[in-house]
């Protein structure tokens, strides 16, 4: 009687550590899912030019409201991905590609893996290679990939 309750004893104590393994080995190798969100001001200096209303284009002479990239990242544990939105009228390619490799370059997130966009409002600068011959013009497509 004695050796039935002490093996079974071991039995349910044996069980027990079983469990807790495999509900420790389910826990680690749970994936993670993971997003981070961050904002850069990429308000033009005076002087930039815009894209404007129609027939008003020009340079920009005062701020109404500042500008802003916006980006969110997604991780899962095995793909990051990332996505921006940028206050801008337009961005060319190649604007484009410069920041896809920036990223790539600080995060390790390929470029085939971020998403860029322009809200196409018409009170910003495009972001055109090639639009204008404007040193300040070029400032900004360099500013704008790096922010």
């Amino acid at each position: 009687m004695k050796s039935i309750l002490i093996r079974g004893c071991l039995w349910l104590g044996m069980l027990c550590l079983c469990g807790i393994t495999m509900a420790q080995e389910k826990k680690a190798k749970a994936p993670k899912f993971r997003a981070g969100a961050a904002t850069a001001n990429i308000t033009p200096l005076m002087g930039v030019p815009l894209d404007g209303t129609i027939m008003q284009i020009g340079p920009a002479k005062h701020v109404h409201d500042e500008l802003h990239a916006r980006c969110l990242v997604l991780d899962d544990g095995s793909t990051k991905l990332a996505i921006a939105v940028v206050d801008c009228t337009m961005i060319s390619k190649e604007v484009i590609d410069r920041a896809k490799v920036l990223v790539e370059e600080h995060t390790g997130i390929p470029p085939e893996r971020v998403l860029i966009s322009a809200t196409h409002t018409h009170s910003t600068p495009r972001a055109l290679v090639g639009l204008s011959k404007d040193p300040l013009h070029h400032d900004y497509l360099d500013y704008l990939a790096v922010r």
